[in-house]
């Protein structure tokens, strides 16, 4: 529903996933993959793409934080204010 743009005004029933991760509404195939993967034992998520999924990788909300930090800082020695002469 996310994926169509429909959000919950569409009926749920008129929505089919195959185990392959096709999707299906109203018995016409749509454009995007679904796959499927365990949070825990009470909970599972799923990534759509109009393209092939490969291997869904989990990662920490630290890795997240990690990588924005590392890019911001990136971005900073990238910026034309960096004297770049100065540190060498």
């Amino acid at each position: 529903m996310k994926w169509l743009g429909t959000g919950l005004s569409v009926d749920l029933n008129s929505i089919d996933i195959i185990q392959s991760g096709s999707v299906y509404q109203d018995g016409k195939e749509v454009p995007v993959q679904v796959q499927t993967f365990n949070i825990d034992e009470h909970y599972q998520g799923a990534v759509c793409s109009n393209c092939s999924i490969g291997k869904i990788q989990e990662v920490t909300v630290h890795q997240v934080e990690k990588f924005f930090l590392e890019r911001l800082s990136y971005e900073k020695y990238r910026s034309s204010d960096y004297d770049w002469q100065q540190q060498i």
